[in-house]
């Protein structure tokens, strides 16, 4: 059985300081960044957590990428490392609206059993600190399609009742992620199917 990963993010990191200005805003990964190959989740044969430290620049670039929690298999941590320097990152700001450097920790988790269809070939967007409340664990059930022709945009909905704080990031990552052809291998054209993405607050 292939062991696919239900995606989360993390939660914000305490506040911080940098240069004498508080930071308002964190780092956070820009929709459609993809993940590992599939391939190599077969390695951590159970449900495991992957935390990254990122070191975000200004410019949005992951200049390093420390393994903080090891999945347990090397080959799969360093690809997570590849991927997470790969992506783009909207900087952390300070006070006055400046985009400045800053640490971010991403958290990716997966267990066994999960199907690893579509979006979730790409890397779930953070929880929206607007959203956060006390919310600890939301499920968001997305619905695709993949259309005939490779170049055309993916249509994607939300299924109705999700909070819009969360709906729309969703809806946002969905769409990017299968721009990839690497997310729509293995998709019937103008099928619709579904999936979900799962948002937990990590202490």
């Amino acid at each position: 059985m292939l062991l696919i990963g239900t995606l989360t993010a993390c939660s914000t990191p305490p506040s911080a300081t940098l240069s004498g200005l508080v930071v308002r805003s964190y780092p956070a990964i820009q929709p459609g960044c993809l993940l590992p190959d599939k391939a190599l989740f077969v390695e951590v044969p159970r449900a495991r957590t992957i935390d990254l430290r990122l070191q975000v620049e200004a410019d949005g670039r992951a200049s390093s990428a420390v393994v903080a929690n090891s999945t347990g298999s090397a080959r799969l941590d360093e690809a997570f490392i590849a991927a997470a320097l790969k992506c783009r990152y909207t900087p952390a700001t300070a006070q006055d609206k400046t985009a400045i450097a800053h640490t971010h920790l991403m958290t990716q988790t997966w267990i066994p059993g999960q199907s690893f269809t579509g979006p979730q070939r790409c890397f779930l967007p953070d929880y929206p600190p607007s959203a956060l409340r006390n919310a600890q664990s939301v499920e968001v059930r997305v619905r695709f399609m993949a259309p005939a022709a490779l170049d055309a945009p993916a249509q994607v909905l939300v299924v109705p009742g999700t909070d819009p704080l969360l709906a729309a990031p969703s809806k946002a990552s969905a769409s990017a992620c299968l721009m990839h052809p690497e997310a729509r291998q293995g998709l019937k054209a103008e099928q619709w199917y579904e999936v979900s993405f799962h948002f937990r607050v990590h202490s």
